[in-house]
């Protein structure tokens, strides 16, 4: 039993470090229609929660020391096998350049708005996606410039998404997958000081994030978990990846879950400089969320 478990770990480990990811997707999926079906018609028929916190080590600079996020989700209306609903969700890094070790410089915010259809094979959605990026400390902290430092981005558009039904490969073992696509209709890259030497999320047209997730099930209430979450980001006709994968112990309860983690994520923008910068992390993270997240 042993030996199929740690192959299909190792190849989504594999798989996951091949591609890549940059959104909320990150840090979970919410899928309202894993619920129990209800035959009854509900407005805001249920609110959701997501929190983590990551310690990284090795990224230059240690731009990527600390990783917050937190977030929600809620069903505007929920009837038969279909749902209307939202998310939102914040992501703030910090670096340890401080008096206290802990120097928050960046924050994320993105807001989805989706449609989610259960066709029993897979749950298809089709929404609307913005995102943006804004400096809380405005300066490089890896560099020391005496001049600030500026980089804000924005980009927005119509979503469509594919989650699978849970698939088991034995009475210990399953996995789902899934992919999510953006189609960029307005997009926002501004850098002080200007320049010109790596893609420029203005010219970003297209993302696609397909995802994994494999578990091994040890208990009732506890099981590891291998995961794999990635982008393909379309930038001038130039295909750009970001890679994360995550090994860890997800413990259940009756309304959510806590998981302990190793992450691993490797990327060609970690958008922290308006110079190019690509970046690398490992990390240990715990994650706290309603189970209708992924």
């Amino acid at each position: 039993m042993l030996k199929p478990v740690l192959v299909l770990l190792l190849s989504t480990v594999a798989y996951s470090v091949i591609l890549s990811q940059h959104d909320m997707q990150r840090f979970g999926f919410y899928s309202p229609l894993d619920q129990i079906r209800s035959n009854e018609n509900r407005f805001m028929h249920s609110m959701d929660f997501i929190g983590l916190g990551e310690s990284g080590y090795g990224s230059r600079d240690e731009a990527l020391k600390y990783n917050l996020v937190f977030g929600g989700a809620g069903i505007f209306y929920r009837w038969d096998n279909s749902a209307l609903w939202f998310s939102v969700v914040g992501n703030v890094i910090a670096n340890p350049y401080n008096d206290i070790g802990f120097d928050p410089y960046g924050a994320s915010w993105q807001e989805e708005i989706r449609y989610s259809h259960d066709f029993g094979y897979g749950i298809w959605e089709i929404g609307f996606s913005h995102r943006c990026r804004h400096e809380i400390d405005n300066f490089d902290p890896g560099e020391m410039q005496d001049e600030p430092t500026k980089r804000v981005t924005l980009y927005a558009g119509p979503v469509f998404g594919f989650l699978s039904k849970k698939i088991d490969i034995s009475n210990r073992i399953d996995f789902t997958w899934g992919i999510d696509g953006q189609y960029i209709v307005v997009a926002s890259d501004h850098r002080s000081p200007e320049n010109d030497l790596s893609p420029s999320l203005e010219n970003l047209s297209f993302k696609l994030t397909p995802h994994i997730e494999a578990y091994y099930h040890l208990w009732e209430m506890a099981k590891l978990f291998v995961r794999g979450i990635n982008t393909l980001n379309l930038i001038e006709r130039e295909i750009y990846f970001l890679s994360r994968a995550e090994l860890g112990l997800q413990l259940n309860g009756n309304a959510g879950n806590i998981e302990v983690y190793g992450l691993y994520e490797k990327m060609f923008e970690d958008y922290t400089s308006p110079l190019p910068q690509s970046n690398k992390v490992t990390s240990l993270g715990i994650r706290f969320r309603s189970n209708i997240f992924r």
